[in-house]
Formats: C-alpha cells, structure tokens, sequence
C-alpha cells in the first residue's frame, strides 16, 4: 500500500492543509486553437499591483547581459 493510499494520511492532510483556487479564466478551443485564456495576463497584472513596477520592459536578455558586463567591468 502506498502512503496515498492509506486513510490516516488523508485525514492527516485534511486536519493540517488547505487548498484553494481562484478562477482566472476561461477558454474554448474552436478548430485547433484556444481562444480566451488571459491567466498570464491577470498574474501580471496582480504582480504589477503588488510591486508597484511593470513586469514587462524593453529590456531583454541580451541587454541585461551586457548591462552586467558593464557593471563588473567597473568595479575592477
């Protein structure tokens, strides 16, 4: 048996643990393709909210790396 299985870990799960979603979005898919859907958009939006600063910036991965390079070579 695993420890899945067995009710005394099931009790104990619900005795100590809670769980809980929050819906975000919907979709359908028409022909092969998902339309709708915006949980990416609503986690950005939540996070912008909490920290005060956008999440999405002209700033890419190739700048940023070269913005590093930049600041070790100054503190040589």
């Amino acid at each position: 048996m695993n420890a899945l299985a067995d009710p005394s870990v099931g009790k104990f799960v619900n005795e100590h643990f809670s769980s809980s979603f929050q819906k975000v979005a919907t979709f359908k898919i028409v022909g092969k393709a998902k339309q709708g859907g915006n949980v990416a958009n609503v986690a950005r939006k939540d996070l912008e909210a909490k920290t005060g600063k956008n999440v999405v910036t002209s700033l890419n991965a190739k700048t940023a790396l070269q913005l590093n390079e930049g600041d070790k070579k100054k503190e040589k």
